[in-house]
């Protein structure tokens, strides 16, 4: 049996939609290349192991769903764009809240409060040599060579620092 759909004869190939679908006879049912209809079956619009009826109806679905502007390459770029500046939002929403709160300061206005707190630290590790030299000898009467324990406290300014030059 012969039908004509939009120009087309149909054979009796399409008798039965209820027939499993594949992609070349899928293709001859609704007038477009194999290759066209491969490009949904990756998409995931066409599932293997169905029904033709069911891949016209997806197909269909599909064919609407693009030319309401719903749908398309162009279309989920422009949801992922807007997802993204969604997501930007929230989190700059998220530490402006976090400033308000007290949770959160900027980094130029702890900087100043860090690097006083190096700096002492770093003094006072320098005055360790004449300290300890002088215990040392109080304790238990040994003379200890300052600049030796001065060279392991450089070494361990240096080391700290990530290789910084130092500011002597």
């Amino acid at each position: 049996m012969w039908r004509c759909i939009g120009g087309y004869s149909l054979s009796s190939e399409f008798e039965n939609l209820n027939a499993k679908a594949n992609q070349s006879s899928f293709a001859r049912l609704v007038g477009v290349s194999q290759t066209a209809i491969k490009s949904h079956f990756d998409k995931g619009t066409l599932i293997a192991g169905q029904s033709l009826a069911d891949w016209l109806h997806q197909y269909c679905e599909s064919l609407r769903t693009e030319a309401a502007g719903r749908g398309g390459d162009d279309q989920k770029s422009l949801t992922r764009a807007r997802t993204n500046d969604a997501q930007q939002s929230a989190r700059l929403k998220e530490i402006q809240i976090a400033e308000k709160l007290g949770e959160l300061i900027s980094a130029e206005e702890i900087k100043p409060a860090i690097l006083a707190m190096v700096s002492a630290a770093r003094i006072e590790l320098l005055s360790l040599p004449s300290k300890l030299a002088a215990e040392f000898k109080a304790l238990y009467g040994v003379d200890v060579d300052e600049s030796l324990i001065e060279d392991h406290i450089h070494e361990s300014l240096e080391h700290l620092s990530g290789g910084m030059p130092e500011n002597t």
